[in-house]
């Protein structure tokens, strides 16, 4: 039982780990692309610095942020769109 446990262990901290390298290498890709930190948290409504958090891995990183950035790594234009302050909401209020 306690081997079961341990490799439960091993096989989640090495997925976490593998989640923290690729949003770190996602992170970089998308200032590459002309997309600040700073940019991305004011577009996102983000609080300043948890960009630089989850870099870090102080700040855990959970699935529907894993996702968003996976997101965001494909289409880095959505932060433009973000910045427009595009939401489905506002959009369905117009055409109601």
């Amino acid at each position: 039982m306690k081997d079961s446990c341990n490799s439960k262990l091993i096989v989640d901290t090495i997925s976490n780990d593998s989640k923290l390298n690729s949003i770190v290498d996602m992170l970089n890709e998308i200032n590459k692309a002309g997309y600040p930190d700073s940019r991305i948290e004011r577009a996102l409504d983000f609080k300043s610095g948890q960009l630089q958090l989850w870099r870090n891995g102080t700040l855990k990183l959970e699935p529907v942020d894993y996702a968003l950035f996976r997101i965001l790594y494909k289409f880095p234009y959505f932060i433009k769109v973000a910045e427009c302050g595009y939401t489905l909401i506002k959009y369905s209020k117009k055409t109601a």
